[in-house]
């Protein structure tokens, strides 16, 4: 998998995703839909600021 640029190509709304910040961690994201376009908010609640890059989750693990 490979880094997407936010302003090449938006995830879907309610995707999880892993969202990049620079100087800032990794963390995963759930994509929101908001009056300035796509914003992404975080495990806890809070809203991810400054993300950069997405990158789709990987899938599940087979048994």
């Amino acid at each position: 998998m490979k880094w997407i640029k936010l302003s090449d190509k938006q995830p879907q709304c309610y995707q999880r995703v892993l969202c990049y910040r620079p100087d800032k961690f990794t963390v995963i994201g759930k994509a929101t839909l908001g009056s300035n376009g796509c914003t992404f908010q975080g495990e806890d609640g809070y809203q991810l600021l400054e993300v950069t890059h997405w990158m789709p989750l990987p899938d599940k693990p087979q048994q």
